[in-house]
Formats: structure tokens, C-alpha cells, sequence
């Protein structure tokens, strides 16, 4: 009989601790980066000056005193991130792994723990076995999707986690299996997906998803981008654009140099054909004496010229011309 007293009494214990008897017990989730405020439901008419805020986690179970007469501790590492709204909640800015544990809201008047507001705060967070410029199709990575708990990193032991699961799921929101291409390994609150990237993976999307007692909760992704096939395509781009602008700069030059040698051609063509048996003969047996002349010089040479049969014959009335050769 004393047997089963002994084993009552935990059990009663638990239920009370359940049943809310040290105050509210919260559980809240929030994504790596971002914002979140936790609630204080134990303020009588929103007096902010009467209550603390205490951080706390398994790691180091003696509390953080975060905030005191609803002011922010000035002392505090994390002081920076840490404000108090007007409704007395804890507002935490740019969330990190290191936020996360129970947080206790306690009215300073009462300094008793069955007045405080406990919230567990997980925080959900995504990294990759290799960094983000080494993706590359054809090489395998390793993607993993941990909850960051009051216990620790994938720690769900505790009854408010008890029926928390993460999984993978692809851009139609299908839940991945372990195949030959998808590797799913790891808890149910700290998972990981081993996968070979292939070329149309690139600016994928890949998301693991936090849901409890079958709701979803929280998400977290990231999108596959592989630098190289980017910095091929704009190579390329740089390289035609290249190829545009020396085509031109060249094919109005091309087309300017065959011009060229093309006049230049029919300019030796037509001197060829008056130096090769067109030309004006000289006709040195009708050379014109001197002395026919009016106007006659001993150092004149005068000639007379006759056209071939295909020039135009010179009219009557027309004079002869004289060409005079100095000697």
C-alpha cells in the first residue's frame, strides 16, 4: 500500500505541473531571423513597472534576468535585441539559436513562481554541409533542419515538444521520402536530406516544415543556386555581346577595303588597257619640220599624232594639236 502512495505522488505531480498550477506554460516557434514577442499574462492593468523577464535553459539552469521593473537590463549581452511593448511583452529582434529556452514573466510583487508566465521558445534553423558558392550540380550535400529547444539542439523530450515533427517537402508541398536520390536521416526534430543536385535544380526551393499534432506551424527554406551555370550564362552573354560589337566595328571596315580594292582594280584594268596596244601611237615618219612653222625654234621638236581607227575622227574644221618636247 505504501508502494502505491510512493508512486501516486509523481504522477500527481505531473498533472499539476500540466494542468498549469507554477502558471501558464506557452510553447512558441519562430524561424532563424526573425522577430517575436512574448506574451505576459499574469500584467494587472498593463503595469510594466512590476514585472521581470528571466531567460533560462538547460545549459545554465540559474536565470538570466533579462528585464526588471519593465526595463530592459542595460548589462544584458543580448540588451541590444531586447525591447518591452507596451502590453508588457518581450519583444526579441533578429532571433538566433542562442535565444531559444524558457523565458519567465513574473510579477515582482508577488515573487511567487505559481503567478509566472513560462514561454519555451524553439527556434527553427536551415544549414548546409558546404557553403552557398559551392553548390554545383552532380555533387551531393547534406541539408539539415534542426529545432533549437529549451534542452537543446533537436532535444524534443519535454511534453510541450512531445508531438513536434519536422519533414522535407519539394515546391508541390509533398512530403519527401528516402529513396535512391533523397537520403532523409536524423530525429523527428532534427532531420537531415542528403541529396545530389542535378542542373534543374538550380533556383530550387526546398523547405522543411515544423507541424504539431498534425498542424503546421513554422517553415523554413532556402533556394538552391548554382553559381557556375550562372557565371557560364553570363560569360556567354559577355562573350556575344563581344562578338556584337567587333562584328560592328569589322564588317563596315570589311566592306570598306573591298570597295577600295575593288576601284582600285578597275583603275589598273583601265590603265592596263590604254598602255597595252590602245594607246596613241607616235607616228615619228610625220615628223613636222621646223621651219613649216610661223613661229619656229631650234630647240622645238615638233610631232604630229594619229589617232587608232576606234577613236573618233577629229573634224575638218578642227586644227591639229602640237604637243612640244623640250630637249
Amino acid at each position: 500500500m505504501a508502494g502505491a502512495h510512493h508512486t501516486l505522488i509523481p504522477l500527481l505531480i505531473l498533472k499539476l505541473i500540466n494542468a498549469g498550477v507554477h502558471g501558464k506554460q506557452l510553447s512558441q516557434y519562430v524561424n532563424e531571423g526573425a522577430d517575436v514577442s512574448l506574451l505576459c499574462d499574469n500584467v494587472v492593468n498593463s503595469d510594466c513597472s512590476l514585472i521581470m523577464w528571466l531567460h533560462s535553459r538547460e545549459s545554465f539552469p540559474n536565470a538570466i534576468q533579462e528585464v526588471y521593473n519593465g526595463k530592459v537590463k542595460v548589462n544584458s549581452k543580448r540588451a541590444k535585441k531586447l525591447s518591452v511593448d507596451a502590453d508588457c511583452s518581450l519583444h526579441i529582434h533578429n532571433v538566433t539559436a542562442e535565444d531559444a529556452g524558457r523565458y519567465t514573466c513574473r510579477i515582482l510583487k508577488h515573487q511567487n513562481p505559481f503567478s509566472d508566465t513560462d514561454t519555451y521558445l524553439s527556434v527553427l534553423t536551415i544549414s548546409l554541409s558546404t557553403l552557398l558558392t559551392y553548390l554545383k550540380p552532380d555533387r551531393p550535400v547534406t541539408i539539415r533542419c534542426s529545432l533549437h529547444t529549451n534542452e537543446g539542439r533537436g532535444k524534443c523530450r519535454l511534453f510541450h515538444n512531445s508531438e513536434v515533427h519536422l519533414s522535407w517537402i519539394d515546391e508541390t508541398g509533398r512530403k519527401l521520402q528516402g529513396d535512391s536520390r533523397y537520403q532523409l536521416t536524423g530525429p523527428r526534430c532534427d532531420i537531415t536530406l542528403t541529396v545530389t543536385f542535378q542542373k534543374e535544380d538550380n533556383n530550387r526551393k526546398w523547405t522543411c516544415t515544423l507541424t504539431e499534432k498534425g498542424n503546421m506551424k513554422i517553415s523554413i527554406d532556402f533556394t538552391s543556386t548554382f553559381s557556375d551555370i550562372k557565371d557560364t550564362d553570363d560569360d556567354g552573354g559577355e562573350e556575344n555581346d563581344g562578338l556584337k560589337q567587333s562584328l560592328l566595328i569589322w564588317v563596315p571596315m570589311g566592306v570598306v577595303v573591298c570597295v577600295a580594292m575593288c576601284v582600285t582594280a578597275v583603275t589598273f584594268r583601265r590603265r592596263a588597257y590604254y598602255v597595252s596596244g590602245n594607246q596613241m601611237p607616235v607616228n615619228p615618219g610625220n615628223m613636222v619640220q621646223a621651219n613649216n612653222r610661223d613661229e619656229q625654234r631650234a630647240d622645238i621638236t615638233y610631232a604630229e599624232f594619229n589617232l587608232p581607227t576606234s577613236r573618233r575622227m577629229v573634224e575638218k574644221d578642227q586644227q591639229t594639236e602640237y604637243a612640244t618636247i623640250r630637249t
